[in-house]
Order: structure tokens, then sequence, then C-alpha cells
């Protein structure tokens, strides 16, 4: 019997996580390549925390957070939101976005280990990109 329920246990699992299923957000890539190349940013953007185990940890924890959405468009909107508290050019966050910037920065600001220069400096290794608002025509 014991047997019988891993059976159904694992074709039930097969099918829920195909990537042909419909509105999934997981990629084509394997899943050891997208964690290598989120290790390696993880890495480049947190390598400054390096000294201090604290620091290192909570950004990882951020960056770890901010990767979480799969449309990158959004998540560099965020990361942008996280380090200059407001949206790239004045923008409303969705829903989904206010959730994970108040998801980072309450972590941050909850984090006893940490002070106010590294709350400030893990926000700001959070987005290092160059802003490109639309500009109006006249």
């Amino acid at each position: 019997m014991r047997v019988i329920g891993l059976v159904v246990c694992a074709f039930m699992l097969a099918a829920c996580s195909g990537p042909d299923r419909a509105g999934s957000y997981l990629s084509a890539t394997s899943a050891n390549a997208s964690i290598a190349s989120s290790q390696v940013e993880t890495d480049q953007r947190c390598k400054q925390f390096t000294a201090v185990f604290d620091a290192l940890v909570a950004c990882q924890r951020s960056n770890g957070t901010l990767d979480s959405f799969a449309d990158r468009t959004i998540e560099w909107r965020v990361r942008f939101f996280v380090r200059y508290l407001e949206m790239p050019c004045h923008e409303a966050p969705t829903v989904e976005e206010s959730y994970v910037f108040n998801a980072v920065v309450n972590d941050l600001n909850a984090d006893a280990d940490l002070d106010a220069e590294q709350r400030i400096a893990i926000r700001n290794a959070m987005f290092d990109g160059q802003l490109h608002c639309k500009t109006a025509q006249t």
C-alpha cells in the first residue's frame, strides 16, 4: 500500500510541475543553471558585505526576495523602489510590487544586527542600474 501511495504522489508531482503547464513561471533553463546564475548575481551584489556576516546574510535575503519575480521588468522596478523609496518615473507600484518592497524593507528594518548605515548600503546594493524615463513630448 505504501508503494502505491508513493507512485501516486510521484505522478501527481510530475503532472503539476511540467514546463507545459499554463501560467507556469518556471524557466526553460535547468534549475542548476538558474541557481548558479542567481548565485553569481548575489555574490556580486553582496560582495562588499563579506567582512560582516550579519550584513552579508541580510543582503543575500534581500536579493533572494527581490529575485523571486519571474518577470525581470517588475524585479527591476522593485529593486529601484527599494533603493530610492519611490518607483521609477514616479509611477505607482502594483500590489505585488508593494508587497515585495515591504517584505524587503521591513526585514532590513527589523534586523537588530544591522545599523542604519548597513541597512542603507544593502538597499543601495539592490539596484545599480540607470533610470530611463520617457520624456514628455511637447
